[in-house]
């Protein structure tokens, strides 16, 4: 009875030491949090820019979009392993073409829409960490053109939807700020419609892909 006593205290007293291995935090000398937590939000953009600094290129670096894609890219850290992903595209863009006056004219008007919502699992407790997970993807174009009459010459819209299992890496080169890159696999379905001629046609991808090669550069706040 007493063994059994015994070993119930150890075992009770080891829940907080094997507690504390856990959830160690990787800090720099000022002890800050080098790697993210929860609650910290990220913001992705891309990295090609600042790297051309130490190849001596000479290009100014910047918050550049990732692929030149207008698309605003984010993570939120629910737990220190885990963060809810999104990225949110919105384009407009008109054109108009005629005479000096303008009175007579054709106007092209294009807008797209896109959203990506994913959740990712990481892993690692140094300053290299990998994760992976699971995003969806919708997206949705329209392009018109029409002269001062509004009479449409051409109307086409685009309607798209894929999902993907992603698996990458980064590495934290400095308190809260890390370079990485991942490779995605699933499936993209597009329906393409042009209203004027009555016509459609649809495709569908299954396939790798590596974002274009772009690493990403990640500000964790």
């Amino acid at each position: 009875m007493k063994k059994l006593f015994l070993i119930t205290v150890l075992i009770t007293l080891s829940f907080p030491i094997f507690s504390q291995q856990n959830e160690t935090i990787l800090t720099n000398k000022d002890g800050i949090a080098i790697l993210p937590e929860r609650g910290n939000i990220a913001i992705g953009i891309d990295a090609v820019p600042f790297l051309n600094l130490l190849n001596d290129k000479g290009d100014s670096p910047g918050f550049n979009f990732i692929n030149n894609i207008p698309a605003l890219s984010l993570k939120y850290f629910n737990t220190n392993s885990s963060a809810l992903r999104a990225s949110v595209m919105i384009g407009y863009n008109s054109l108009k073409a005629g005479d000096e006056s303008l009175e007579n004219y054709n106007q092209e008007i294009n807008s797209s829409f896109g959203v990506n919502l994913g959740y990712e699992k990481r892993l690692g407790v140094s300053r290299v960490q990998g994760f992976y997970g699971l995003q969806g993807e919708f997206i949705y174009g329209k392009d018109k053109i029409t002269n001062d009459e509004e009479i449409v010459f051409m109307e086409t819209s685009t309607l798209g939807l894929g999902a993907s299992l992603f698996v990458g890496a980064e590495v934290f080169v400095a308190t809260k700020l890390s370079i990485g890159g991942q490779f995605s696999w699933g499936p993209t379905y597009i329906i393409e419609k042009d209203t004027e001629n009555n016509t459609a046609f649809s495709t569908f991808n299954l396939s790798t892909s590596n974002a274009n090669g772009a690493l990403i550069l990640l500000f964790h706040f």
